[in-house]
């Protein structure tokens, strides 16, 4: 009776089957990372076409010592919220995961990050692997760090439109007057740089759905190598 109260009145969950069981402080402390988990899990599988046959989690930081089921529950039903078209739950989501075949990985890095608590998340298909890293930043807001290995800082949420290019002049603008053109407004632009390639994540007011007419005419600039819709 007692676990039955703490879950319905703070969502804590104690000696269930199938998950983590916690204590309410470390559940507290743990539902920032938690929330950046389901979302940075929910950003890659619609930054994915392809099959998934593996998910590898990566923690650096203060979170090596932590205890990180709830993490990789979140992450798992972040995966598979835009897939699946019934629900999957924190409880559930190991057991989807098992039912298609998908092999978890988790690790701890002592490798010096610049966060305090890093999450590096990646999933493997037949045709390579996405990789992407968040961080909670202050006020408990989840930030996405790094896509495809492309330093990147942005805030987690709402719609956004992930642009990867060859790093040429011009590119910056070019979308600004695509989306600007369609009516789309931008709230956050945010770029990353490596070796020649550049990854933006524009975060953009979904008044309407935003038509694939603009992603379309996106994808045909020159310099731009993809554009995708993604919503978190």
């Amino acid at each position: 009776a007692a676990a039955l109260r703490d879950f319905l009145k703070d969502g804590i969950i104690r000696n269930a089957v199938n998950f983590p069981s916690l204590s309410p402080e470390e559940f507290k402390r743990l539902q920032p990372f938690a929330l950046l988990g389901e979302r940075l899990g929910t950003f890659i599988a619609q930054m994915n076409d392809e099959r998934i046959s593996e998910v590898s989690l990566r923690y650096y930081g203060e979170l090596t010592q932590s205890r990180t089921g709830v993490i990789v529950n979140a992450v798992l039903a972040g995966l598979f919220k835009p897939q699946l078209s019934y629900g999957v739950t924190v409880v559930n989501a190991r057991s989807v995961a098992a039912e298609n075949g998908i092999e978890i990985v988790e690790s701890r890095s002592t490798r010096p990050r610049n966060y305090t608590s890093l999450i590096s998340l990646k999933v493997r298909t037949a045709r390579g692997e996405r990789w992407v890293e968040g961080a909670v930043f202050e006020k408990e807001s989840p930030r996405l760090v790094t896509v495809d290995g492309i330093g990147v800082e942005a805030p987690l949420e709402g719609t956004m439109i992930v642009v990867s290019n060859r790093d040429e002049p011009g590119v910056i603008g070019e979308i600004g007057t695509i989306l600007g053109k369609h009516g789309v407004n931008i709230g956050n632009f945010a770029l990353g740089r490596n070796d020649g390639h550049a990854v933006g994540v524009v975060i953009v007011d979904e008044t309407a759905p935003i038509p694939e007419v603009v992603l379309a005419e996106l994808r045909r600039a020159k310099a731009i190598t993809s554009a995708r819709l993604v919503r978190v």
